[in-house]
């Protein structure tokens, strides 16, 4: 793996610590009913992953072509949404991303920051 970018190592630490936050909000949700109950939660984890993708934006697009398994459009527009249209907010797709997506997009940047 290549040296990272300044900007974009500084980028993923911000994104990883965003993750271990997310991490310890989610730890015990069992499921998407238990989630959906606690509009704390749902708050708070809407937030987090909008700050993620919002880092993501902005990621050099040599980092984005080297982790090119993940759509980082729809992080984009994820964001728009979270940000700007939360009249549009699913939250199954804001639960759906944090227990799917988010581990996946860990699994992938961690190595870059040993």
């Amino acid at each position: 793996m290549r040296k990272i970018k300044l900007a974009d190592g500084k980028r993923l630490k911000h994104i990883e610590n965003y993750i271990i936050q997310l991490n310890s909000l989610i730890y015990e949700i069992d499921s998407y009913d238990t989630f959906h109950k606690d509009w704390k939660l749902c708050h708070a984890t809407a937030k987090l992953i909008e700050n993620i993708f919002e880092l993501s934006i902005n990621l050099s697009l040599d980092l984005k072509s080297e982790l090119s398994q993940l759509n980082w459009k729809d992080m984009a527009g994820m964001r728009v949404i979270l940000a700007h249209k939360h009249f549009k907010m699913d939250w199954k797709i804001v639960y759906e991303t944090d227990i799917v997506d988010i581990p996946q997009l860990e699994k992938l940047i961690h190595p870059m920051r040993q």
